[in-house]
């Protein structure tokens, strides 16, 4: 069997406190998913949030955008830190 695509996204709160830097929250989710059997991790970045949407936390626009590589790169498991 195959290993699942897999994406790692970690949103970056313009308005929420700033604990670490995201990047490093970023890395850690990466070797978390990374750990998981089955699970090839494709790839993985920061999306920036200057304001929470309540149904998808990312705006649209960022939506689609995302939807569009991942659709494009056959991801089949997006992570959201």
């Amino acid at each position: 069997m195959p290993d699942t695509r897999a994406w790692v996204l970690h949103p970056d709160l313009k308005s929420g406190p700033q604990r670490r830097l995201p990047e490093l929250g970023l890395a850690e989710a990466v070797s978390l998913a990374a750990a998981l059997p089955s699970m090839q991790v494709c790839g993985a970045e920061v999306v920036r949030v200057a304001r929470m949407t309540p149904a998808t936390l990312f705006g649209s626009g960022k939506v689609a955008e995302l939807a569009a590589r991942f659709k494009a790169d056959e991801i089949e498991l997006v992570f959201v830190d």
